[in-house]
């Protein structure tokens, strides 16, 4: 644009120096002219030529944006369904885990409550043992007792049966002597006979 600005003043400034001029200077810058509009329409056609390859990049631009953006929304409704999918199954897993969290209290429940009862039972057990420890001490000192007690009796008995044995003695001793009485008076009858 600057070369065509430039070739008017030239123009015009021959023109206003052409009454001065010569025929040669007048060729000069009829040549001048002549490359300028030469410039000027080379110009022209690659503006043009720029204007359509402007043009044609343009379109193959707005085509690949339009694809572009095409595959964009497709892209967009995958991830988004992809999205929905992946919170859908987060839903079910968060719904899992609950249950698991509850099925995994309910045998932690469970578990407490068998060791309570084996708790409560332990301690009925072992106040059963120290009933049947107190229980059997006292037979024990029972059985103790029995055996003392027998002992003393054994000691009686064998005192009784030393006293049972003197007196067996005593009896056969006196036996002997009533037998031996009685004997004598009755040889003395037969002696008075």
């Amino acid at each position: 644009m600057k070369n065509w600005m430039k070739g008017w003043g030239i123009l015009w400034a021959i023109m206003i120096l052409g009454g001065c001029a010569s025929t040669r200077d007048v060729q000069i810058l009829d040549g001048e002219i002549y490359k300028l509009q030469s410039q000027w329409s080379q110009i022209q056609k690659e503006r043009n030529s720029l204007k359509m390859e402007l043009e044609a990049f343009q379109k193959e631009t707005q085509k690949e944006f339009s694809t572009q953006r095409n595959e964009n929304q497709k892209a967009q409704a995958d991830l988004l369904l992809r999205l929905e999918n992946l919170q859908s199954e987060l839903r079910v897993l968060s719904t899992g885990i609950e249950e698991y969290k509850e099925f995994a209290k309910k045998p932690s429940k469970e578990i407490d409550r068998v060791r309570e009862d084996i708790v409560l039972r332990t301690r009925i057990l072992e106040e059963r043992e120290k009933n049947l420890e107190e229980k059997n001490k006292a037979l024990e000192d029972r059985s103790k007792a029995l055996e003392e007690w027998n002992r003393g009796l054994e000691d009686r008995s064998k005192v009784l049966e030393e006293r049972n044995r003197g007196l067996e003695e005593r009896l056969k001793g006196l036996e002997g002597k009533m037998e031996k009485i009685l004997s004598k008076p009755v040889e003395r009858t037969r002696n008075s006979d």
